[in-house]
């Protein structure tokens, strides 16, 4: 075991279980059920989790009642067919090591009556608060049929083979719902005084005990929302939690933050401070004398989820997202590896946004994620021979893609021209685009050209008679020293492109490619210069126009913004300060980012009419228009030399891969406003395992195909 997470990885009794560690895998909707049963999606993602090193494991909610659908995805209520489905997964998910619950839920009045065709239960029938929803309010019938589903459902998981189940009244679901006096209004015994709010739960989970025996782990799932006047406040909660403590109703408590009134805060993005959760768990650790705490929300890492537990914050920690970028998070941890770790970078795109979509969730830096079971997992033993991969496009995310790969151990042929980049755009770097460079050896060389972004301000720039209050955000706020840094590309590329020329495995062909050939064996690239180069793996990271994606047939989804946006830079009379400013006018944003000196980049969202406007002004005319855009702040301005204008639109391929084609960078993904950071932190996954992308861009017997690019020319030999 690592002395580097000493706290962290100690055992911890929980009822008749001993986990082998404190860091586990909380319970979300992964949303992978068909015909609502877990098959072998749900299979491959948990047992993945386990194999990984989770201590504990809390698969996603299944509903006690029938009136309860959330989600197309949710399984099956009341009904015993999930029982072996279900079993497949406590057994494998036991054969790792790992402790596995089942969570039951509610959601009360937000349930979703499109998907249940049903009415929602609730306490006091009032209306959901996150949509135009009603509810119908219970009977006291009704309230004993839901205690007896969720007797039941326990009892379901029980057969199924789970060590226990965690019941969900976290963000507000119906056992909240009974807790708190905005929402439970009923003057009967399940409302009214505190004793009365407290009978529905504590009802619940005398009808588990009484259906699962003693040896059956019982949690609570809660959350503390400090914004809202209308739901319990921590205090309240620190009271609810200490008077089932004091019953021994439950083996644990798990704080969160957020609820279905602040969606924002269930699953918090990278604006938001590290470590919410574990300040409302330790309240709660300090009024209870014998349940264990589990704090979760925003903890990410290793790092602060030893802290927490060293602290006293929390008896055990829950990193979801941070487990579902890299399943094997607690066993690199615990082994010592922590710079091993594939980072979560809180972007939400394809856990909450898929899932908000209603698809299963995946991962924008682990795209093997909800597909284990196709891909054999998350694990990629080193190639005997090195592979040999060609990368197409001389560009940032050409550039990083070779660097990680030949890094890693691949043979790289990068298809560039040797052109000075005269581009004047910018990249704006955050996070593990930074990481990444750092790693690379890139950031070193290039970080005196960079302008670190220490602010963040957003002004409502409408016209309108009621305008939003300004808001700032700091760096400090959340513990950094820069949300990230603003550089010129041809400062970035030029760092890239020094790193590249030092490492033997990278070898540069001149020219650009013409023709892009997959075949069952290899990828035939012919360039402009008359070179045929082939490889068994190609890379694409040739743009938003890409040929490599046009040659592996992959369909793009195109949506148009109608609307433009006007790139240049400016120096100006007056400090930045590093902090970067985005002014939302009637007609879209304009952004004013910070670069070395008294200089900034902008981007400027208009119509497209307005643009091309922009675009045609004289220096001068433009210095004014961009002044009065400013109102001042920066003083006088002077515009430089090079401006481009860029039809907004975005983009989206169907696949990552396919053919022998992988895709990164612009070819894999357009987002407006213009900006890199996808394009560098998109290739992290290169470094880590250019296998996964040498056995997903073609077929699993590709490991037997030839493992040497060859380059030809006229009058040139092959080479090898």
């Amino acid at each position: 075991m690592t002395t580097q997470f000493p706290h962290l990885f100690q055992p911890l009794q929980l009822r008749h279980k001993t986990l082998r560690h404190r860091l586990n895998f909380g319970a979300h909707t992964a949303n992978m059920s068909l015909d609502g049963l877990p098959v072998d999606r749900h299979l491959g993602y948990y047992a993945e989790r386990a194999r990984g090193g989770a201590a504990m494991i809390v698969v996603e909610p299944v509903p006690a009642h029938r009136f309860t659908q959330l989600t197309r995805g949710n399984f099956r209520a009341e009904d015993d067919t999930v029982i072996p489905y279900f079993r497949r997964i406590t057994d494998s998910v036991h054969e790792h090591g790992a402790v596995i619950l089942q969570q039951i839920y509610h959601v009360g009045a937000h349930g979703d009556w499109d998907n249940s065709f049903s009415p929602n239960w609730s306490p006091s029938g009032l209306p959901s608060m996150h949509d135009s929803d009603g509810s119908h309010a219970m009977t006291e019938a009704e309230i004993e049929e839901l205690v007896e589903c969720f007797g039941r459902a326990a009892f379901r998981a029980k057969q199924a083979g789970y060590d226990g189940c965690e019941l969900m009244a976290a963000y507000n679901a119906v056992i909240e719902q009974f807790w708190s006096p905005y929402c439970n209004r009923r003057d009967d015994r399940w409302g009214g005084s505190f004793e009365n709010r407290m009978r529905f739960s504590s009802a619940v989970l005398e009808r588990i005990r009484k259906y699962c025996g003693d040896d059956f782990i019982i949690g609570m799932a809660i959350s503390v929302d400090t914004l809202r006047p209308d739901v319990l406040s921590l205090d309240d909660q620190v009271e609810i939690a200490a008077w089932h403590d004091a019953r021994a109703l439950y083996d644990y408590v798990s704080v969160g933050t957020g609820g279905y009134f602040d969606f924002t805060r269930i699953i918090p993005t990278f604006v938001y401070e590290e470590k919410m959760g574990p300040p409302h768990a330790e309240a709660i650790r300090r009024a209870v004398k014998h349940v264990r705490v589990q704090a979760e929300s925003h903890i990410r890492t290793p790092e602060n989820a030893d802290y927490v537990i060293a602290s006293g914050q929390a008896d055990m920690v829950s990193i979801v997202r941070g487990q579902i970028a890299d399943p094997h998070m607690a066993n690199k941890a615990r082994e010592g590896r922590p710079e091993d770790i594939r980072p979560c970078i809180s972007c939400n795109q394809m856990c909450w946004g898929r899932r908000s979509r209603d698809y299963w969730i995946s991962c924008l830096v682990n795209p093997s994620v909800g597909r284990e079971y196709l891909w054999g997992g998350d694990r990629f033993a080193p190639a005997e021979t090195p592979r040999s991969i060609l990368v197409v496009g001389g560009g940032p995310a050409g550039l990083t893609a070779s660097i990680a790969l030949a890094e890693a151990g691949a043979r790289v042929a990068l298809v560039a021209r040797r052109v000075s980049y005269g581009d004047n755009r910018t990249t704006a770097l955050l996070g593990g685009s930074l990481d990444l460079l750092e790693k690379l050896d890139v950031w070193q060389r290039c970080v005196d050209n960079a302008a670190a972004l220490r602010v963040m301000r957003l002004v409502d720039d409408t016209g309108r008679l009621i305008r939003a209050p300004e808001v700032t955000f700091t760096c400090e706020e959340i513990g950094l020293d820069a949300f990230g840094y603003n550089i010129e590309n041809h400062n970035l590329v030029a760092a890239l492109e020094a790193r590249s020329a030092e490492i033997t495995g990278i070898a540069r062909i001149d020219g650009e490619a013409e023709t892009v050939t997959p075949g069952p064996d290899a990828v035939e690239i012919r360039t402009t210069t008359g070179a045929t180069i082939v490889a068994p793996l190609a890379v694409g990271a040739d743009g938003r126009r890409s040929i490599c994606r046009n040659a592996a047939g992959i369909r793009v989804a195109q949506r148009p913004l109608h609307q433009a946006a006007v790139t240049f830079n400016i120096t100006h009379s007056r400090p930045h300060r590093n902090v970067s400013t985005e002014f939302h006018t009637a007609y879209g944003p304009s952004v004013f980012v910070p670069l070395p000196g008294q200089r900034s980049s902008i981007v400027w969202v208009s119509t497209v009419d307005r643009a091309a406007r922009l675009v045609d002004m004289s220096d001068e005319e433009l210095a004014r228009a961009t002044e009065r855009q400013a109102h001042s702040l920066l003083g006088c301005v002077t515009v430089e030399p090079g401006r481009h204008r860029f039809p907004l639109a975005i983009e989206r391929p169907e696949r990552f891969a396919a053919q022998r084609i992988a895709l990164v960078g612009e070819a894999a993904h357009v987002i407006p406003p213009i900006a890199g950071r996808g394009s560098i932190s998109a290739c992290a996954t290169w470094r880590r395992s250019p296998r996964r992308w040498w056995m997903r861009a073609g077929s699993a017997s590709m490991s037997a195909r030839p493992t040497c690019w060859r380059a030809t020319s006229a009058g040139a030999a092959s080479t090898r």
